[in-house]
């Protein structure tokens, strides 16, 4: 009977927070849909219209007279694979590439110095130039650099091919050396252009079985039970422990206490929990989210899903409960609880994805309380959750409750001395 009544006091001591829990919810809830708005476009005509945009524009300028220089400019718009994610622009001076790169229009450009062609033709390397922006923010001028690192190697190793070829033929005294030239260079053409068929791509992704909107999700919603965990210190630290003293010569024991606590605790983050899949579920009735995940949700698989968050919510609450035991001022406990919530829920990947840390790290922080919660929630919006990874949400639970009542029953002895 005292259990229960001291349970009811828990919760209408933590509905005192619920006020500014939601508040919490709503701010937070607004900014994630600021995001998502700008992360994500919703149309057909949108994604066409990026993905033209996102097409790479590099210059070329220089020594324009040569009459194979445009030919082979025109063959390399129109048929190689490039042309997919380059947007090729020729320049009348290197003035006008100049400013266009500095107005951000081009992210480099190539070039060609007088008699570049000719050069080549007699067996020597006047090496074209290629000028871009040195933006450590700017991921453009990175991957042009990695490009043409590619095309340099391939552009040097046919040509050592073809005068290796020539020199073989010459010191052996072999006719018909142009039309073996010939083929050989149409060989190289055909190679080069269809590089994209040397391998095959296979794209595991960055965020495991979750597209990138639904792993965003899931590291959202861990990190609003962190952060509401964060907000709750008040109701949480015990700056003496007359009442705890109090309810263990009643009864009440050190593991009852801190399960009534845990569970009081842990309403907070499951109503911010609840309120953020309801929104979601009431946008998607109206309008399409564009998360793949939610693809074919109905209101009642939101429902679903908020069930199915309830072991994660309950691991996460459980291990601040525990750091906030070991604390007896609100202010070093919210410190150190606020400390500890950011730092794993960065090494976690709630904020980059995982592969951006060592594979070690990675290994890590997947056994880390934060890490596994994090992992279940992926596994849980995509319904591949089984029974073993709810065992073992409750499992870490379970430890840091058994974690807290021994801290509890310690300080209740200290003081009973």
């Amino acid at each position: 009977m005292i259990v229960l009544s001291y349970f009811r006091r828990c919760i209408k001591k933590n509905s005192k927070y619920l006020p500014s829990t939601l508040v919490f919810t709503l701010v937070l809830g607004f900014l994630l849909a600021l995001f998502f708005s700008f992360m994500f476009s919703f149309g057909a005509s949108d994604n066409i219209e990026k993905t033209d945009k996102e097409k790479l524009g590099v210059g070329i300028v220089g020594d324009m007279d040569d009459k194979y220089i445009a030919p082979g400019i025109e063959m390399v718009k129109n048929l190689d694979v490039s042309e997919d994610y380059l947007n090729i622009i020729t320049f009348k001076s290197e003035a006008d590439a100049v400013s266009s790169l500095e107005k951000g229009e081009i992210v480099g450009y190539l070039f060609i110095p007088e008699g570049f062609l000719s050069s080549i033709r007699h067996g020597e390397n006047e090496p074209a130039k290629y000028i871009s922006k040195n933006s450590p923010v700017d991921l453009g001028p990175v991957i042009v650099n990695d490009v043409l690192s590619t095309i340099s190697n391939l552009v040097v190793e046919s040509q050592s091919g073809i005068f290796a070829m020539e020199t073989f033929y010459k010191e052996n005294g072999i006719k018909g050396r142009g039309k073996a030239l010939n083929a050989i260079n149409m060989r190289y053409l055909t190679y080069v252009f269809s590089r994209d068929d040397f391998t095959k791509v296979t794209e595991l992704g960055t965020t495991g079985d979750t597209t990138l909107g639904g792993y965003y999700i899931c590291g959202l919603l861990v990190l609003i039970v962190l952060l509401v965990g964060v907000l709750s210190a008040n109701c949480i630290v015990k700056r003496e422990l007359s009442l705890p003293r109090i309810l263990s010569t009643k009864g009440c024991s050190a593991f009852s206490q801190i399960l009534c606590e845990i569970l009081s605790f842990a309403m907070l983050s499951l109503i911010a929990v609840f309120l953020v899949i309801v929104a979601l579920g009431v946008c998607n009735s109206f309008f399409e989210i564009p998360v793949d995940e939610f693809a074919y949700f109905s209101f009642s698989d939101f429902l679903l899903l908020f069930l199915k968050f309830v072991p994660m919510i309950v691991l996460v609450s459980s291990m601040q409960f525990f750091v906030y035991e070991l604390c007896n001022n609100v202010v070093s406990a919210t410190l150190l609880q606020f400390i500890v919530s950011i730092s794993l829920a960065y090494v976690s990947g709630c904020f980059y994805p995982k592969h951006f840390f060592p594979l070690s790290l990675q290994h890590i922080s997947s056994c880390l309380p934060v890490g596994f919660a994090f992992d279940y929630s992926r596994k849980a919006i995509t319904f591949t959750a089984d029974i073993m990874d709810v065992l073992c949400c409750f499992g870490f639970a379970a430890l840091f409750l058994a974690l807290s009542a021994f801290a509890r029953s310690l300080k209740i002895r200290s003081r009973m001395v």
